[in-house]
């Protein structure tokens, strides 16, 4: 072979080996093309090979993975290094090569060094390296890069504790509605709904609903304007009381919620809370509460009131300051006002079976 044919061979050879590599011509020539000693690396840390069999098994994967997508190979020579006579070539190509999908067109930059060697009468692949571009101006040592991909290590941590931590409250929240229906379930006369009332406050401080007030239950009452009112606070023993309208704000708060079907309410009131506070803590059950506490309750210059209401029930908190409730918070009170509805529903179905007993024994005593 003279040096003209071993120059031209020497193209043909190079042109040969990256259009396999480019999926653009069949494989089946390659272990003619690589020479027995040869080692190369890929663009990512597991592409080693040594020998012809790990590149095509390379290729055919790239060939396989590559079905479901369109790429193009825009190649460049950068640098050619061959000298008459010489039994070495070095060959360095840059790449452009665009991978484009329905969901759009990704570019990746990659560089590739080959080195030939013309071995038995003909030129082999004696060693090639592929890298990818990235943009590290002045970042000799990569340390930015490193710092970049440590922020979006950090960054995916933080979300997926965050959502783990959702979950978790998520889970916490269920359980204790969960308790609250097994003692719905378990009551079984009309009297035992003071310990479901008891369960829901109780499962309230164990999900950290931080009150400086009272939270509260409230019921209809058949042929009574008024509620019953279920209140347990920080201060005073959980009681029931019987509680007749009264015409202040914080009361027809209550009321127009109810006529107006809405399903959540919070509102803030000033110095006109106090209305309702000076009759309760004279004219009604909430005379209980200790006087230090009335004193305390009736200096604060705000109460904060947020309930969620069902057909017949509804479950809020006070709070005497202003207090913007989270999303969670009112998602918890307005799971909680229906887990309790369907105990109040119970409830009066016991009460009514307790009724309709009572009146079938006076009127069998009666014949």
């Amino acid at each position: 072979m003279n040096e003209k044919e071993k120059r031209a061979r020497l193209e043909e050879v190079f042109t040969q080996f990256m259009e396999i590599m480019t999926n653009k011509k069949s494989p089946d020539i390659l272990g003619q093309l690589i020479s027995e000693e040869f080692v190369a690396y890929g663009s990512t840390v597991d592409e080693k090979f040594f020998n012809y069999r790990e590149v095509l098994k390379m290729v055919k994967l790239q060939e396989e993975q590559a079905k479901d997508f369109e790429t193009i190979f825009e190649g460049q020579p950068i640098f050619r290094s061959y000298n008459t006579g010489s039994d070495h070539a070095v060959f360095v190509d840059e790449y452009l090569v665009k991978i484009i999908t329905p969901e759009g067109t990704n570019e990746i930059p990659l560089r590739l060094t080959v080195i030939l060697h013309f071995e038995e009468n003909d030129w082999k692949i004696k060693h090639f390296h592929g890298s990818m571009g990235v943009e590290t101006e002045n970042d000799t040592w990569h340390q930015e890069e490193w710092k970049q991909k440590m922020e979006k290590l950090q960054k995916l941590v933080d979300e997926k504790t965050a959502d783990l931590k959702i979950k978790n409250r998520d889970l916490e929240i269920e359980a204790a509605l969960e308790r609250v229906r097994a003692e719905t379930m378990s009551m079984h006369k009309s009297n035992e709904l003071q310990k479901v009332v008891s369960i829901v406050f109780q499962e309230l401080q164990s999900l950290n609903f931080t009150l400086d007030g009272a939270a509260f239950i409230a019921t209809k009452v058949d042929g009574f304007k008024g509620f019953d009112f279920w209140m347990e606070d920080q201060i005073t023993e959980p009681a029931r009381f019987r509680l007749p309208y009264y015409d202040a704000p914080s009361i027809n708060d209550f009321y127009d919620a109810w006529n107006e079907e809405k399903d959540f309410v919070v509102n803030i009131f000033g110095e006109e809370k106090n209305i309702w506070f000076n009759y309760a803590f004279d004219h009604t059950d909430l005379k209980i509460v200790p006087e230090d506490r009335k004193k305390w309750i009736l200096e604060q210059p705000f109460l904060t009131q947020a309930f969620a209401l069902q057909k017949n029930s509804m479950l809020g908190i006070h709070v005497h300051h202003k207090r913007i409730l989270s999303e969670v918070e009112i998602d918890i009170l307005k799971r909680f006002s229906k887990v309790f509805e369907q105990a109040y529903q119970r409830f009066l179905d016991l009460k009514n079976a307790e009724a309709q007993a009572k009146e079938a024994q006076i009127e069998a005593a009666l014949e």
